[in-house]
């Protein structure tokens, strides 16, 4: 019914009808490739499996993934300089069902510093669920915290962790206490004053490319696909240098197929700036540098903007 990858362990998860217990299974992908778009040894493209009677009790941890990278990759969310604006994806290594979604809903706990933030949740696939997170106040560093809610004093189970401990007074009558938290994570959220925009000029040929920004000294990379207009805008971008490139998906799934290595060939066209893009804080930065870039990755025009464009024939 569906596969997804689990981030913790890297195994892929098939979804299926109910299958009958104490049996043996295979799982196979006729003509699987690699990214290179190369056959996969035929030893390597199955998997036997038998299913069991046992439950499975594992703690269902959550994990928090940064945004898809134009590779298909799709990292571990860093726990600093969140942009909530862009949301959260997050994977939960439970069926998503109707009532998981609601117990979710009444148990996750968001909070800026010591507020209670606005969030909301909605399913993204079978295993993985988005989250919203509203801010009323401009982005200052604050801390954004997640954890679950504790159980109530009044069902408390010492034996059960993180479940609230029944309090007593002097005369040993029970008093109400507020039922505590279970923390999951703390995100650092980013600072507005050191984050900048970066705008760039584009021809006609380049409406709807994948626009990818890379940041020089880490792996953080940001994309969007650019509009139908005659500039776009990358914002809420940390102040730094930038790698640039463009991608032409032939295909829309929102993955470069690079195609394949022997014989080469490319499958979907990509272009890449020559020179990087200095982003300064506080303001918008034009992605021109006043250089003309070298062919067939961005060109020029009179005004010395770089000019997001596909050469004759890609």
């Amino acid at each position: 019914l569906d596969v997804c990858v689990n981030p913790n362990t890297g195994e892929i998860e098939l979804m299926t009808a109910p299958l009958e217990a104490d049996s043996q299974y295979v799982a196979f992908c006729l003509g699987l490739r690699d990214l290179y778009g190369n056959l996969v040894d035929t030893a390597r493209d199955k998997a036997a499996f038998r299913v069991g009677r046992a439950v499975d009790t594992a703690k269902p941890d959550l994990v928090f993934l940064g945004p898809r990278k134009v590779s298909g990759e799709v990292p571990r969310m860093t726990v600093d300089n969140l942009l909530p604006s862009r949301g959260l994806t997050v994977y939960y290594p439970r069926l998503l069902s109707d009532t998981t979604l609601t117990r979710l809903r009444a148990n996750l706990v968001l909070k800026v510093d010591t507020l209670p933030a606005t969030w909301s949740l909605a399913r993204v696939s079978h295993h993985e669920f988005s989250l919203q997170v509203t801010l009323t106040v401009p982005l200052k560093g604050q801390k954004l915290s997640l954890a679950w809610k504790a159980a109530d004093t009044a069902t408390a189970n010492p034996k059960v962790p993180g479940a609230a401990a029944v309090a007593k007074d002097s005369l040993g009558r029970t008093k109400t206490t507020a039922p505590q938290t279970i923390p999951i994570v703390t995100f650092t959220l980013a600072d507005a004053a050191k984050l900048g925009s970066v705008k760039f000029k584009q021809a006609p040929s380049a409406y709807g490319s994948r626009l990818v920004v890379r940041s020089q000294p880490s792996a953080w990379e940001y994309s969007r696909v650019t509009p139908a207009a005659a500039e776009v805008t990358v914002d809420s971008l940390p102040e730094g240098n930038y790698a640039v490139e463009y991608f032409r998906d032939s295909n829309g799934d929102g993955i470069w197929n690079p195609g394949s290595l022997a014989p080469w060939a490319v499958q979907e066209p990509y272009a890449l700036f020559a020179d990087s893009v200095d982003v300064k804080a506080g303001g918008v930065n034009r992605g021109d540098l006043n250089k003309k870039a070298s062919s067939p990755s961005g060109t020029a025009d009179s005004s010395g903007v770089r000019m997001l464009s596909w050469p004759p024939g890609w």
